[in-house]
């Protein structure tokens, strides 16, 4: 069914939005030009996915690290909290935050871990939800047990997988502040293709297509940041 969802999902959003590259697409492409080849890669509350893995590939040594272990943790994984990254300074080429930051209660700790063990140069690339969106700022009022059910239904996930929002750094006024030790290289805002329900996907499609000019695209349901270690690389 899984199957018949995505082909029949890309299939119309080709038809009703041509061309246009949905979060996974994008954030692949803008992670993908982010790693540095010649230097270590972390994945930063990597989760159970297979994001680790299957960009591996395309640097010198590629890390998942989360404070819970995955039921299928990538190789190496490192079990630590992002407040406090067990990396010296500088270790690594590039570091990436896949639906993290929305998480996080003090992000300027995260910030300050992720400036230190930044090599300069290097590239921090984050996808969060967009706290501007319609559909997030409904979400954001639904009392967390409510929203762990919906979660669970909808993706088939556990409910106290479910992590609490703080929605701290995921507006794009707050993206756009910069944490000290970087600069602002790009943000971008997207649409989720998500194919678990037609009805589901239906609605996200009609947001993305009400938020396709240039005016409405601040209010897309993720949104991507792209941040450079300031200083001299080595």
């Amino acid at each position: 069914m899984r199957g018949d969802n995505e082909a029949w999902a890309r299939a119309l959003a080709a038809r009703r939005l041509p061309g246009e590259p949905f979060r996974w697409e994008l954030y692949a492409l803008r992670l993908r030009e982010c790693i540095n080849p010649g230097r270590p890669w972390c994945d930063l509350g990597c989760g159970s996915t297979d994001f680790v893995e299957e960009f591996a590939a395309a640097c010198t040594l590629a890390v998942g690290l989360d404070e819970t272990p995955p039921e299928a943790p990538p190789r190496p994984f490192v079990r630590a909290k992002i407040e406090r990254l067990p990396f010296r300074e500088g270790a690594f080429g590039s570091l990436s935050l896949r639906f993290v930051v929305e998480h996080l209660p003090e992000p300027e700790k995260v910030w300050a871990e992720c400036a230190r063990v930044l090599a300069a140069g290097g590239r921090l690339v984050l996808i969060t939800t967009n706290r501007r969106a319609p559909l997030v700022r409904l979400a954001a009022l639904l009392p967390q047990g409510l929203k762990r059910r919906i979660v669970s239904a909808l993706y088939g996930v556990r409910p106290e997988a479910v992590l609490p929002v703080f929605h701290r750094w995921n507006t794009p006024e707050r993206v756009a502040e910069v944490p000290a030790g970087f600069e602002l290289e790009r943000i971008e805002y997207c649409e989720a293709l998500d194919w678990h329900s037609r009805s589901l996907f239906r609605c996200l499609l009609a947001m993305a297509r009400f938020t396709s000019t240039e005016s409405r695209r601040r209010l897309r349901s993720n949104l991507i940041a792209v941040y450079r270690r300031t200083g001299q690389s080595s």
